[in-house]
């Protein structure tokens, strides 16, 4: 009954982030039994985790965790399904182009800090046609691309 409650409100606010986290907050601030990690099963599920294989546990559960909740949310209307080929434990990032950085700074919020170097948001958007090429370059320098 409650899971079913929880489901139907993160279906409705999926779009509402602040909602969203409310109901985050809220199903986390509920009592719950207590469940020490020492407490879980082998990966065999036939005794207690000894401690040294806890580690492998959490990496397995956590690997697993993020396909099976996505698995249940639905896509939003008009979502088209990118057409990357699927690859199993993987990261995949596609090229950072002139359009997605200018898009970026133009959704910055001028009422916003200023960075650490005190720069206001305002300059930036000023600038941004001075320093497009250098903000694309970090921003694909940022992810290596593999290999030595």
């Amino acid at each position: 009954m409650v899971i079913t409650y929880y489901q139907k409100e993160f279906e409705q606010n999926k779009f509402n982030s602040n909602k969203a986290w409310k109901l985050i907050n809220e199903l986390l601030n509920e009592s719950k039994p207590f469940n020490s990690i020492s407490m879980r099963q082998s990966e065999d599920s036939t005794q207690p985790a000894k401690r040294h294989s806890i580690p492998n546990i959490l990496n397995k559960y956590f690997t697993q965790i993020g396909p099976k909740l996505a698995s249940a949310i639905s896509s939003p209307v008009g979502y088209v399904t990118p057409s990357t080929p699927s690859v199993p434990n993987s990261l995949y990032l596609t090229p950072v182009l002139h359009n997605d950085v200018v898009n970026q700074i133009n959704n910055l919020k001028c009422s916003k800090s200023n960075d650490p170097y005190d720069i206001p948001v305002s300059l930036v958007k000023m600038a941004k046609n001075v320093i497009l090429s250098i903000l694309q370059i970090c921003m694909i320098q940022a992810f290596p691309r593999g290999g030595s």
